[in-house]
């Protein structure tokens, strides 16, 4: 949802006691419109102290050789997060982790699915 006329920082506050804010340009968003936070696997990261955490455990483990997808699921969340990592990674399946997100590799949606620009 849309907090104010120049950020969306509903989204990544929600996940943690820590928030981060996302600049956007407004565009024609209104206050309380709907929007959705994306990020890339990517631009997930295990362990990283500055970022929004998200906990979970590994659902599904891909090894793909160079690189390796975590599939992360969350317990009280229906959604499940995937994050690339190096290829040789020491997690399991099963395993408890924490994602970081940080809010300058998200991007915003409109409710049509449409990305606002960065400021």
């Amino acid at each position: 949802m849309v907090d104010d006329l120049a950020s969306a920082s509903y989204f990544l506050a929600y996940f943690s006691a820590v928030s981060q804010t996302i600049s956007v340009k407004p565009g024609n968003a209104k206050v309380g419109d709907q929007v959705t936070v994306g990020i890339r696997p990517e631009h997930l990261r295990l362990n990283d102290s500055r970022a929004i955490k998200l906990t979970g455990y590994a659902y599904v483990l891909e090894r793909l050789g160079s690189e390796s997808y975590l599939h992360v699921k969350r317990d009280h969340i229906n959604d499940i997060v995937t994050v690339r990592t190096e290829g040789h990674t020491a997690i399991e399946k099963g395993e408890s982790i924490e994602v970081g997100i940080v809010a300058e590799n998200c991007h915003v949606f409109d409710a049509d699915g449409e990305a606002y620009q960065r400021e």
